[in-house]
């Protein structure tokens, strides 16, 4: 689907769960319904983020409105639509409206103060009954039952699920992860010789006499380096996880457990650099807004390769992805598996920290897009 035309602010309420995938129950979300995203992003113009709170984990606060509004323009949303759902949305509003029209406020003072009389933001609350504004009388979803958008979205087989779908990544045939973890094993043999080979080439351990044998003539030291630059590349036009074969997840598995390598990828990922290039690590934090299209690619290729090799650097680098995309609770998902793999696991453990503090990615939180 490429674009979804909305003929009234209440009708988001009728593709919101096709976009999410599930019906929110006890959510705040926040669709953006007119933008132009930066041209850093790679998205077309007027693609819109939808973002998500989990109403269970803690109210709508300032801090997260504010976090929100400084997502909206980051991503050059221009018009936007807050929807609360819970049990019950007249007991909603009645318990809670001031609360959540102070969060709307936050983010229209945020828009207008951005785009002038262009901006707007629409706030309704809905529970399975039906929908309702702050002010207004609930009416029942029978009257969204012509949205064309969401029949769009029925026609092309869309079907929301009750609750939120399964996070886990579901692993290839015990036979296909054998080989897998075969080429990774053969990957670090070779690389294992090469590092023996230039020890030997240059003399150390020999006492001091030259070696006969070379890197050249034990292993292609850059192996590693040409399968992050030529095979990656190639992988991310196919589409679909089953394009990816056995032996190429080992051999990307192995790429990415060499840590200049997998930082390599992450910043090809985030940022316009050629594929290879590293970045420091303040040069990523200062990025204003991650290559939503690339990096979001990369990391269902990340997945796909944990299908078959379910390792720590993998799965962690599939989350720090996620977590830059400011999808927690993917990030949090595989941060979880990378742990009980291997708890030391650095990228892992920093991961962990942030996310038990609700850090999220700078470009979400820059001081200059939340004051107002």
């Amino acid at each position: 689907m490429n674009t979804i035309t909305l003929y009234s602010p209440e009708e988001a309420l009728a593709v919101i769960p096709h976009l999410l995938g599930f019906v929110p129950t006890h959510h705040a979300v926040v669709l953006g319904i007119d933008s132009t995203p930066p041209a850093c992003s790679g998205l077309p113009d007027g693609a819109c983020p939808i973002l998500t709170v989990d109403l269970a984990t803690g109210p709508l606060t300032e801090e997260r409105a504010r976090a929100l509004a400084a997502t909206l323009l980051a991503c050059g949303v221009r018009r936007a639509v807050l929807a609360v759902y819970s049990d019950d949305a007249e007991l909603q509003v009645a318990r809670d409206g001031s609360e959540y029209v102070g969060a709307a406020e936050i983010l229209w003072e945020a828009l207008e103060e951005r785009w002038g009389e262009a901006a707007e933001l629409f706030l309704y609350f809905a529970d399975p009954r039906g929908f309702m504004s702050v002010s207004g009388q609930l009416r029942p979803w029978n009257e969204l039952q012509g949205s064309l958008a969401a029949a769009q979205f029925v026609y092309e087989g869309s079907a929301p699920t009750e609750t939120p779908p399964e996070m886990a990544i579901i692993p290839q045939s015990p036979a296909l992860r054998d080989a897998a973890e075969h080429v990774r094993a053969m990957w670090h043999m070779r690389e294992a010789a090469a590092d023996d080979a230039e020890t030997m080439s240059s003399g150390e351990d020999t006492g001091g006499k030259p070696s006969t044998m070379t890197a050249g003539a034990a292993c292609d030291t850059h192996g590693a380096g040409d399968m992050l630059t030529g095979t990656v590349g190639r992988l991310l036009h196919r589409r679909g996880d089953s394009a990816l074969t056995a032996a190429e997840a080992g051999a990307l598995a192995a790429v990415i457990d060499q840590v200049p390598l997998r930082d390599a990828l992450l910043a090809w990922a985030l940022a316009e650099v050629p594929l290879g290039m590293p970045l420091r690590p303040e040069e990523i934090m200062g990025l204003k807004m991650p290559h939503v299209v690339r990096a979001d690619n990369v990391r269902l290729l990340l997945e796909a390769v944990a299908a078959y090799v379910p390792t720590a650097p993998v799965l962690a680098t599939s989350a720090y992805l996620a977590w830059w995309l400011g999808m927690n609770s993917v990030a949090a998902a595989r941060v979880q598996s990378a742990c009980e793999i291997d708890p030391g696991y650095t990228l892992t453990r920093l991961l962990s920290e942030a996310l038990d503090a609700s850090v999220l990615p700078p470009w979400m939180t820059a001081s200059e897009m939340v004051d107002n």
